[in-house]
């Protein structure tokens, strides 16, 4: 399996371990969610000019840029002017953008309803399952040093649950 790490593995690493052996769909939605806008937040971050007030005037708590959505809508939108953020040989920008959404989403149905599971026929739920296809195009995982693929074969999702893992690792590798 590719799950990519940058900076402090420790904390990501035990995140990682807890997605994979828990039974808990929500300990998997919200520590994925949690994995990604750390990821989208990092390389926003890192594109940035150093003035640390400054960025923290967008990302603290209650600031523009506090929730993930607007992170990864500006992501994009900084992909669309300079490719230079990451090669795409693999998939196009659009559907890494609308499974970082719909993982976003996902996330957000679980933080909010402590009832929802992967296997819950939730309207909001369902259509966010929709934006997270990149599993339905990738065969193969991205390098990620260079976006181009690699040799490890892309898993079948049989299940919305692998489909969530799966497109949270595909995403990780595009930054």
């Amino acid at each position: 399996m590719v799950w990519p790490l940058f900076g402090d593995h420790s904390e990501k690493m035990q995140a990682i371990i807890r997605i994979l052996t828990s039974d808990d769909d929500v300990v998997t939605a919200v520590l994925g969610g949690a994995l990604l806008e750390e990821a989208v937040e990092r390389t926003l971050r890192e594109r940035m000019a150093n003035d640390k007030h400054g960025v923290a005037r967008l990302f603290d708590l209650d600031k523009p840029l506090a929730p993930i959505s607007p992170q990864v809508d500006i992501l994009y939108m900084l992909w669309g002017a300079d490719h230079g953020i990451k090669p795409f040989s693999v998939v196009s920008e659009k559907l890494i953008w609308n499974a970082m959404r719909g993982i976003a989403k996902i996330r957000n149905v679980f933080a909010h309803n402590l009832g929802v599971t992967f296997g819950s026929n939730d309207a909001a739920l369902t259509k966010a399952f929709n934006d997270v296809t990149l599993h339905k195009y990738i065969t193969y995982y991205p390098d990620p040093r260079t976006g181009k693929a690699t040799a490890i074969n892309v898993e079948d999702a049989t299940t919305r649950r692998e489909q969530f893992i799966i497109n949270l690792k595909l995403c990780l590798n595009f930054f």
